[in-house]
Order: structure tokens, then sequence, then C-alpha cells
């Protein structure tokens, strides 16, 4: 049997949305089941989301192979009783899903517009899944006696047929669009124009005793966002689901018969629902599991590049870290990426996955305190990578950083951020009140302290020692590297000849220039969100910018790409820590001042043995 093209296309299309129904629904199922406990617990709007993802994968497991069949052969060949119970199942089904929209735009309603109002009990819940069930079923009975096959354009066709009394279908029809599709579509509007009239036009006047002024703005930015979400999939669901309320209008002024299954609107009506089934939890997930992706790529990319290099510096300590202030430095940086990394990076992971933060919180307190001190001691050793490198490369004349002054300045890299971040501690908790948050996920987030401009003033001093101090010694430290490397060459001439080590020696110095300067460049792009959040906590407080702001998000990305980012520079622009190197030739260190020594001794060993040649001329001379 040959397929026409458009035959292959639909049901390819079909093949497609069926695959993201079925994965996206199972994933969303996964993560509601596996955090029962924090989700659908006492939870009505995610026991409503579970029942849509329940109802979606129903259709998409029992249904759309029938309908992947029929759109690739484009008729019916499974006979009269499947055709009866795979749509009456479907349309049935696709009810459930309609009603279940309703559910939640009213449990929205309830908690955002009204949040005083008291919580659904739970029987009440459960009853009203059971009729986002029943209700569908009962209502769409009929079909299974008007479904049935016929032969249209000499191709079996499995479509409804009229029944026998106009009145009697033309009133079924009416029945049938106005319990199924049009009061829950009513619902559905009028619920979430409330919530958005309320949220967006006015501010809520009333805060719950013994609440923080900081933590309510968060719940209401939170509200905000939430009423977003909710917009959208609204908006999704109105727009997929249009073709079907058209295809009912139609069927109650025309007849049932009037669009048969083969038909145009019945085809697009039907494809309109599927996408919805496969996009109505993803406007909520998508974003989700695509920043747990990246965050876990970050993870993964960083926390390999920085064991490889950490194993490549302490197996070549002898000759890399002892007397190599630069190289502890660097050990030191890699040690802090390390730490967020392997303690931080999993439970951002989880926390991005889930959509809300499930650890508790002394755990909140915890991780988010040494995240901030981690990435404190990370911009601090830049800081002390570009002090040595100005003192090695600008003024080659200082001696040596000692050891013991090494290590007290590594020391401190550790301590004063965790020392300057200590208010953190009190600062973060979990945000999760009984009135204003029952449907919404708890969240773990700064709040500011109780005195304003003493808030203002903790934020400004963490900031300018933890961010703005170092950044500063960063750029003096290599504008005056580049400067004494690169402007000191313009005095000579290109006929100028120096000694083979003293090119060696300017080579050796651009070379470090340069990966110093690419190691800054990153360093700045993927920091400079954190430096816009710290300006921005200090001219409106810490609340201004919680956990789940788009400038909160971006700065962490920022950071975590600079983690992954620094083990792959230094890998490829740091000969001494060239893992290939290592790994597949075993060439030895390449290690400057070797490098010097070894052609300045050259030059030497040269020197004798043409003296040494000279004299064996000259006592040769006589003996002829």
């Amino acid at each position: 049997m040959a397929f026409s093209a458009s035959d292959i296309s639909k049901a390819a299309f079909l093949a497609v949305i069926y695959v993201l129904t079925v994965l996206g629904n199972a994933l969303v199922a996964y993560v509601l089941v596996k955090n029962r406990r924090a989700l659908l617990k006492n939870r009505p709007t995610y026991q409503f989301i579970l029942n849509i993802v329940l109802s979606d994968l129903f259709v998409g497991l029992l249904t759309m192979p029938f309908e992947f069949t029929r759109e690739l052969l484009d008729e019916w060949i499974f006979g009269t009783a499947p055709c009866k119970i795979i749509e009456y199942i479907e349309i049935a089904v696709f009810g459930t899903a309609v009603f279940t929209h309703a559910l939640i735009a009213y449990d929205r309603y309830r908690s955002l517009a009204r949040p005083y109002s008291p919580r659904m009990e739970e029987k009440l819940v459960r009853k009203m899944i059971a009729l986002s069930w029943v209700v569908p079923a009962v209502v769409k009975a009929p079909y299974l006696y008007m479904f049935e096959v016929q032969v249209i354009s000499s191709k079996p066709v499995c479509t409804p047929k009229a029944i026998s009394f106009r009145w009697l279908e033309k009133l079924y029809e009416a029945f049938s669009f106005l319990f199924v599709l049009f009061l829950p579509f009513l619902v559905l509007s009028w619920c979430y124009f409330h919530v958005i009239r309320t949220i967006r036009g006015r501010s809520p006047t009333v805060v719950a005793e013994n609440f923080f002024a900081s933590q309510y703005s968060v719940i209401f930015r939170t509200k905000k966002r939430v009423t977003r979400t909710s917009g959208l999939v609204a908006t999704a669901f109105v727009v997929c689901w249009l073709p079907t309320l058209v295809l009912s209008w139609i069927r109650i002024v025309s007849g049932t018969d009037s669009i048969h299954r083969g038909h145009v609107l019945n085809k697009v009506a039907m494809f309109g629902a599927f996408i919805n089934e496969a996009t109505a939890m993803a406007a909520d997930a998508a974003a989700n599991i695509a920043m747990a992706t990246i965050i876990g790529l970050g993870m993964v990319i960083s926390i390999t590049g920085n064991v490889i290099i950490a194993y490549v510096l302490i197996k070549r300590r002898k000759i890399l870290l002892w007397n190599r202030p630069t190289y502890q430095f660097i050990l030191n940086l890699l040690l802090s990426d390390l730490v967020i990394g392997v303690l931080l990076c999993p439970f951002e992971f989880t926390r991005k996955l889930s959509g809300q933060w499930i650890f508790g919180k002394v755990l909140c307190k915890i991780i988010d305190y040494v995240e901030i001190s981690a990435a404190g001691t990370a911009v601090i050793s830049h800081a002390l990578i570009a002090v040595d490198r100005y003192r090695s490369l600008a003024l080659p004349h200082l001696p040596k950083l000692r050891s013991k002054l090494v290590r007290q300045l590594i020391a401190s890299s550790w301590i004063v951020p965790a020392m300057a971040s200590s208010p953190y501690l009190y600062m973060y908790t979990i945000i999760d009140h009984p009135f204003y948050l029952r449907d919404q996920s708890p969240l773990c987030t700064p709040t500011a302290i109780p005195i304003p401009w003493l808030d203002k003033l903790y934020e400004a001093v963490e900031f300018s020692m933890l961010f703005f101090f170092p950044s500063c010694v960063i750029c003096w430290c290599y504008y005056h590297v580049i400067r004494r490397t690169f402007g000191s060459q313009c005095g000579l001439t290109p006929s100028a000849r120096l000694p083979v080590a003293e090119k060696a020696l300017r080579r050796s110095r651009k070379r470090v220039t340069k990966t110093a300067c690419l190691i800054v460049i990153v360093f700045f792009i993927c920091w400079s969100p954190t430096f816009l959040l710290g300006i921005w906590r200090i001219a409106s407080g810490t609340e201004s910018v919680h956990h789940g702001h788009i400038l909160f998000e971006v700065s962490f990305f920022g950071a975590v790409f600079n983690e992954a980012a620094n083990p792959i520079i230094y890998s490829v622009y740091d000969r001494n820590m060239n893992i290939s190197d290592h790994i597949f030739c075993r060439q030895r260190v390449f290690n400057e001042t070797s490098q010097v020594d070894r052609s300045k001794n050259f030059q030497g060993m040269n020197h004798r043995v043409s003296v040494i040649m000279n004299q064996v001329r000259i006592v040769e001379v006589p003996s002829r």
C-alpha cells in the first residue's frame, strides 16, 4: 500500500505529539508521586494536576496508537467494537481534561483571589476528581451507540451517526456541549479573569499576623508568577480547544453527521486536543526541566574538569605547587569550585527539577550559606592569582611570596567570605505560609533584616568585601601586566637581537598574559549578573531579588558556567596543566624556569665545547 505524503506527514506529526504526551506527562506524574508528601498532601491544585496528567496519559497510551494508524492508512481497520470503545474513551477522557482545567482554575481563584477562604477538605477534593471522570463518562455514553464504521469515499471510516429523531439529536448535542465544554470553559475564564484582576489590579492590604513584610513581598511576587503560568495554561487551553467548541456548535445547528471523522474541522479539533495534552503540563514543567538539565550538565563538566586539573596539580606537586604561589591559588580556586559542584549543585538540581525546596529549613540555611561563601572564596582566589601574576610578570625582581604567607592568604580566602556571609544563616528561611502559599511551592530565599538601613548597609559591606574590592584588584593587576608585557615591545626594532633565553621568557610572558586575560574576560562575563544583583539589593533591599527571580537565576547560571569554564581554559592554555600531554603523551611538565636555565646551560656548554675544540686544533698543528 502506497502512502501519500499528506498521510505520512500527519502520522509523523501525531507520533511526535504522542511521544511528547507520554514522556512529558509521565515525567510530571513521577515528580508528583515522588514528592507526594510535599505536593499532594493537602494541596488540591497538585492533586488536580495529577488528575489531568493521568487523563492525558490515558488518552496517549490507549487511543493515540489507533489514531496514528488511522491517519497513516487514511481508513479504520479495527472493526466496529473497537471503533465504539476507542472513540468513546477518547471523547470521555477529553471531557475529564476539560473538567480538571476548570477545577484547577477554581482552586487558583480560591488561593490567590480569596486567600482567607478555608481550604477545601480532602474528601471534597476526592469527590470533585471522581466527578471529573463520572460526568463526562455518563454524558458521552450515547456515543457508544452512535459511533459505527461507515464507508465514505470508498473507505471505512469510524464516525458518529445521527440519532433517528432530529430534535432529540440536536438536544443531546446541546446538552453534551453545555455540560462538558461550555460550562467548564466559563468557569475557567471567570476564575482566571478575577485572579488576574486581583493580582494585577491592586496589591493585597492584609498581612497575616507574625509575617514579615519582606516575606510578604516575596509571596506577592510568587503569586504574580503563578498567575502568569496559569494565564499561559488557560491561553493554550482556549487556543487548542477552540476548534472543538466550533465543531460542537456546528453539530448542534446542523446535526451530528454534518461533520464526520474525516472532515477537516474534526481533524483540526483532534490535533488541537492532542497538542494541549502534550503542552498543558509543559508550561509549568518545561522551564524547570530545562534549567535542571543545564545545571546537571554544568555540574558534570565542573566536577570532572576540576577533579582532573586538581589531580594533575597534586600529581606534579613537586614541580608546580612547591614554591609556586600561582598554582597553589589555582588549586584553591578549583577546590572552591568543587565545593559548589559536589555539595551544592545536587540540591540546586533537585530544586529546579521539582520547582520547590524539599530539604527543610536547616539545610536551606546551610546550603545557601555555603554556596555564597564558596562563591566569595572563588572571587578572592581570582584576585590572589592576579596579584601573583602581577608580581611575577610586571615586577619580576621582587622575591617570591613565602610559603607561610601563601598559606595565610589561602586561609583568609575561606575565612573572610565565611564571616562576611554569616548573617545569611539568619536571613535565609523557607516561605511557606498556610494562607498565602497553600498551593505554592516552598521557597528557600533570603529575607531582609527588619531594620531597612541596616539591611542595605550589610548588603553594601558584603558586596564590597566579596565582589567589588577583589574585582578592582583583578582589573588593576591585569591592566599593569598587559601594559608591561605588550607595551615593553614598542621600543624594540625588528632587527633587535635578543638572547635565546630572553626570547623564550618574553614568549612565556605573552602566553601567560593571554591565558590570564581570557580567564578574566570569562570571569567578568559570568559574574556581571552577580554584581548587578548585589547593586540591586543595596539599592532596594535583600528581599527585592528572591530565589526564582530572573536576575537571581541568571547570576546562578553564570557562576555555574564559570566553574565549568575555568578547568577547560587552564587545561587548554596552560602547558603545565595540559591534560592531553599528561594522559596520552606522558610528556614532562613545561617549566618556564627550567626552560630558561636549560637554554642558558646549553649556551654555556656550547661555549666550553668550542673552546676545547680550538685548543685541540692548536695542539694538533705542530704535530703535522
